[in-house]
């Protein structure tokens, strides 16, 4: 919802790790979840 797209949230349709924190990161978040 964060970048306006619409997703399947399955465990067979799961984007990586990677890709989850690079969304994070571009949305103005911290990678990790270490906000403050």
């Amino acid at each position: 919802a964060c970048g306006g797209t619409l997703r399947y949230a399955t465990p067979f349709s799961t984007p990586s790790v990677e890709s989850i924190t690079d969304q994070l990161h571009r949305a103005g978040f911290c990678r990790w979840g270490n906000e403050r």
